[in-house]
C-alpha cells in the first residue's frame, strides 16, 4: 500500500508541475494512474480485516460515502484559486497556476487521510513472507493463469469487472470533458455539477449498501447499472 501510494502521490506531483508537454504529462498520467488504482485495490483487500463477511456490504457502502463526504473538503478548498481567475479577481494567466495548487491540495488530503490506515489497521489475513516473495507472487499468479479456465464462472465475472469497471471510470473521467465540449456547459455550471454529483453520491452509497444487505448485491448493482446506462445513453443523445 505504502509503495503504491508514494507511487501515485509523485506522479500526481508531476501533474502538478505547469508548462510539461504533453508526452511527459501521458507518461506522468499513467505511472499516477496506476499508483492510485493499484492502492485502491489493496485498500479493499484490507475489508476482510475490518469486518465480518455479513457486514462487508453496509462497511463498503459506508466507507465510499464518507470518501464523499471527505471529498468535498479539498474540492471547495481546491477551486477556490480557479474560481478566482475564473471570475476576474485574478488575471487569467494565473488559471494554471490554480490548477496546480488544487492538485497539491488533493495529494496532500490524500496522503494525510491515508494515514489512519497505515497506522491503526492491522492485517489479519496475509501470506508468510519468504525469500524472493515478488518472484514467488509472480509464479503464484502465472498458476493462476493457467489453471483460470477451469473456473467458467471467475472467467466470465473478471471479463464482466473488466468492462465495468472501464466503463465506469471512462464516464467519470470524461463526464466533465464531455459536459464542456459538447454540452457547452460553462464552467461554472460544470463545478456545479460536480459538486451535485458528489454530494448525491453520499446518501445513495449508504442506501445502496443497505439494499445490497437486505436483497442481495447482484440484484441491487444489477438495477444501479441499469439506471447508470439509461442516464448515459440520455447524455450522449442530448
Amino acid at each position: 500500500f505504502k509503495i503504491f501510494l508514494f507511487m501515485g502521490i509523485l506522479g500526481g506531483l508531476g501533474l502538478a508541475i505547469p508548462g510539461l508537454s504533453w508526452v511527459a504529462l501521458l507518461v506522468i498520467f499513467a505511472i499516477s494512474s496506476i499508483g492510485y488504482n493499484l492502492t485502491n485495490v489493496v485498500y479493499d483487500a484490507f475489508l476482510v480485516d475490518v469486518t465480518t463477511e455479513d457486514r462487508m456490504d453496509e462497511i463498503s457502502a459506508t466507507g465510499f460515502a464518507w470518501g464523499y463526504i471527505g471529498s468535498l473538503i479539498p474540492f471547495f478548498i481546491g477551486i477556490i484559486p480557479y474560481g478566482l481567475t475564473l471570475f476576474g479577481f485574478l488575471p487569467e494567466e494565473f488559471a494554471r497556476y490554480a490548477i496546480s495548487i488544487a492538485f497539491v491540495i488533493s495529494l496532500a488530503w490524500w496522503y494525510i487521510y491515508s494515514q489512519p490506515l497505515l497506522k491503526d489497521v492491522e492485517q489479519q489475513y496475509s501470506i508468510d513472507q519468504v525469500e524472493n516473495s515478488l518472484g514467488l507472487s509472480l509464479r503464484r499468479l502465472g498458476k493462476t493463469f493457467k489453471e483460470i479456465k477451469k473456473y467458467k464462472v471467475l472467467v466470465t465475472y473478471l471479463i464482466g469487472y473488466l468492462l465495468f469497471y472501464d466503463g465506469i471510470n471512462t464516464i467519470g473521467a470524461m463526464a466533465s470533458a464531455f459536459a464542456d465540449s459538447v454540452l457547452r456547459i460553462n464552467p461554472a455550471m460544470n463545478f456545479v455539477l460536480l459538486l451535485m454529483v458528489n454530494i448525491t453520491a453520499i446518501p445513495m452509497s449508504v442506501i445502496g449498501g443497505r439494499l445490497a444487505s437486505k436483497h442481495g448485491t447482484k440484484k441491487v448493482l444489477g438495477v444501479a447499472l441499469s439506471v447508470y446506462c439509461v442516464v448515459a445513453v440520455l447524455a450522449v443523445g442530448f
